[in-house]
């Protein structure tokens, strides 16, 4: 649901939020960048000693370069001029809103942190100021997102099939449907990633693999969440359960839901695979793990929920004749 206009959203994306990586970064380099060693600290060993330097006009031209090719890709997406697929904006938006800042911030720091010095073995790694270098990073990456979440969408949402007729239940009995789907490969795939983000800090200098270090845990923590799925649908609604430790919880109360139904998934339609969407701020999203048949449901507040089953029927069913009992019928 819209609350600001297009335009306002796209110069706080466009304008608002570079502006404010930039001069993170800027300012500080313009007040004590005549301060900084020719060489600077690029690389730290867990206790915060330096173990490795780079030339000071390289350090700030490569992450200069990195700043405006993230404000670039923000730009271009934020001011793209047809709508695109749902979810994506928000996506494309806080990565790059996220990624921008934390360049920002590790320029700012270095400067701050490295000035006045005569020779880069002096310096000291950000282990306490970590907090603010990502902190930060991540509040303008939510930022982005929220408000990209107000500009034009695509929904291509299918329609519902025909109703599911309700599972009959005699009065005062109670039935319980549950499923776990489990994704070998995925599991596989989140072993790797995690060897990967421990290697990863050993070859690359420590400004410049913040970014894909983190990107690499995220998307590590996320593939573990769809490892494994349990879902449950009984008398009090659905619930989704993330990963080998059911963590994190969903749950879409009964009360909460007008009609169960089965409709057919594509995963174009909602921008690929994976959780796409939000029902809090999109108020459409779909957990689509594969091409094919799905549970949707169709929530009173006229926000919409789809999920890929290999027979939605029978939860489609069972929440039917709960919605029908609830109601009186």
């Amino acid at each position: 649901m819209t609350t600001r206009s297009p335009r306002a959203t796209r110069l706080a994306l466009v304008l608002g939020l570079p502006l404010a990586a930039l001069a993170t970064a800027a300012v500080p380099l313009l007040l004590f960048g005549a301060q900084l060693p020719p060489l600077l600290a690029s690389h730290f060993d867990l206790s915060g000693t330096p173990d490795d330097s780079v030339a000071r006009s390289l350090f700030f031209t490569t992450g200069f370069i990195i700043l405006a090719i993230l404000i670039a890709i923000g730009a271009l997406v934020a001011l793209w001029p047809r709508p695109l697929p749902q979810g994506l904006v928000p996506l494309f938006s806080g990565t790059t809103a996220f990624g921008a800042q934390l360049t920002a911030n590790i320029l700012a720091f270095t400067v701050l942190s490295q000035r006045g010095l005569e020779d880069w073995h002096q310096a000291r790694g950000p282990v306490l100021a970590l907090v603010w270098i990502i902190g930060l990073a991540v509040f303008a990456g939510g930022l982005a997102a929220f408000l990209a979440a107000d500009l034009p969408s695509r929904h291509l949402v299918p329609p519902p099939s025909e109703p599911t007729p309700p599972l009959k239940l005699a009065p005062g009995e109670y039935a319980l449907w549950t499923e776990t789907l489990r994704r070998p490969w995925i599991t596989a795939l989140s072993l790797l990633l995690l060897a990967t983000t421990v290697v990863l800090p050993l070859v690359i200098p420590w400004p410049f693999v913040m970014i894909p270090l983190f990107a690499l845990v995220v998307v590590t923590l996320a593939s573990l969440a769809f490892a494994r799925i349990e879902l449950r649908v009984d008398h009090r609604g659905l619930e989704i359960l993330y990963g080998p430790f059911a963590f994190p919880r969903q749950q879409i109360p009964l009360e909460r839901i007008e009609r169960a139904s089965t409709t057919a998934v594509r995963p174009l339609e909602w921008g690929g695979f994976g959780y796409r969407g939000s029902l809090k701020f999109l108020h459409r999203a779909a957990l689509v793990l594969r091409r094919g048949p799905g549970l949707r449901l169709d929530l009173k507040d006229d926000s919409l929920f789809l999920i890929t089953l290999d027979d939605p029927t029978t939860p489609a069913a069972l929440l039917s004749a709960e919605i029908e009992r609830r109601a009186g019928r």
